[in-house]
């Protein structure tokens, strides 16, 4: 039990005899230490803190060998099934123990599925569990794959940056440099440049904006130049740099508009005119302004995707400036 705080039935009685320790488990239960759930087998720790303490009675050796232990049961149970249902737990396990392909294995799937459903706080968190582990294993050993971590993580950072993030990107482009690999040191640029944009960094984002547009058209990557000239417009919007940043963005709209219907194109083309719509607003330009907005809306009408709250945020913005406060709240 001190290996997760939930434990299934089946994982003890796979483990061991079940009915040897029922009499401990009524023991536990009546110091209210431990409780039954509904699921039968199923126990839970009254309080998290006496996990810590029975956790961190073991040593480190031992509490290794169980976390390992335990992933190899959930494993060999679920080997026939659909292991999907069970990769935060394997991440988990085998974060905590020295096996770290497989950790980084099963954190960057469990990654994978989170962001299959927009959760990306979870995504966020095994994607940097997948990281470390990769970091364990020698980053030089697995430097592709520690790159396509770090571009899937960025993904999920797009709407809830920290600056902690800063420095995977900074690695990123140092590892990239030090290899003279252009395209990965062009989308190290890029994401850095983007997290100091969501950190309302401007100066840091104009830097790392102009070193990946300029790593693009060297590259000659067209899909890399616009999705630079998209954010290199909203992250000058952002500081105001109007007469910049809407030519950027018309021209890289202009170049993802014969793809706005495709789903990801839709909410990259609908994020650039919010964008536009809000400078628009700061402007006084409201007519204008609004259609950006109602064009947003349909593209990305029928979704479930954070773009839309960004969306929203803008066309608040705007109404807050007309004084229309009840339009805003809602």
């Amino acid at each position: 039990a001190v290996m997760g705080n939930v434990v299934p039935g089946w994982l003890l009685a796979s483990a061991i005899d079940l009915q040897r320790l029922e009499p401990a488990i009524e023991q536990l239960a009546e110091l209210d230490l431990v409780f039954p759930l509904e699921e039968k087998g199923t126990l839970r720790f009254k309080h998290g803190i006496t996990r810590e303490v029975v956790l961190d009675s073991l040593g480190r050796d031992q509490r290794q060998a169980l976390h390992l232990e335990v992933a190899q049961i959930i494993e060999e149970r679920f080997e026939s099934t659909n292991r999907d249902t069970m990769l935060e737990a394997l991440a988990y396990h085998y974060g905590e123990t020295k096996e770290h392909q497989q950790a980084a294995d099963y954190a960057e799937a469990a990654g994978d599925k989170a962001m299959a459903v927009s959760a990306t706080d979870r995504a966020r968190l095994q994607y940097h569990a997948a990281l470390t582990a990769l970091g364990k294993l020698g980053e030089d050993s697995v430097y592709d794959r520690w790159m396509g971590v770090s571009r899937k993580l960025a993904e999920a950072c797009l709407y809830d940056a920290e600056r902690s993030q800063t420095g995977i990107y900074e690695r990123a482009i140092e590892l990239s440099r030090t290899r003279d690999d252009r395209a990965n040191l062009a989308s190290g640029e890029y994401w850095l440049a983007y997290i100091n944009y969501a950190l309302g960094e401007a100066p840091a984002a104009k830097h790392h904006i102009d070193a990946a547009l300029a790593l693009a058209e060297e590259l000659g990557d067209e899909t890399q130049k616009t999705q630079s000239l998209a954010s290199w417009g909203q992250i000058h919007g952002n500081a105001c740099d109007y007469g910049a940043a809407l030519p950027a963005l018309e021209e890289a709209m202009s170049r993802q508009a014969p793809f706005k219907r495709k789903p990801r194109i839709a909410f990259a083309y609908a994020y650039s005119l919010a964008c536009k719509g809000m400078i628009l607003s700061d402007q006084g330009a409201f007519t204008e302004a609004f259609k950006c907005f109602d064009e947003a809306d349909d593209l990305t009408r029928g979704a479930v995707h954070p773009t839309q709250g960004s969306i929203a945020c803008m066309r608040s913005g705007a109404y807050l400036w007309q004084g229309r406060w009840e339009e805003a709240m809602d």
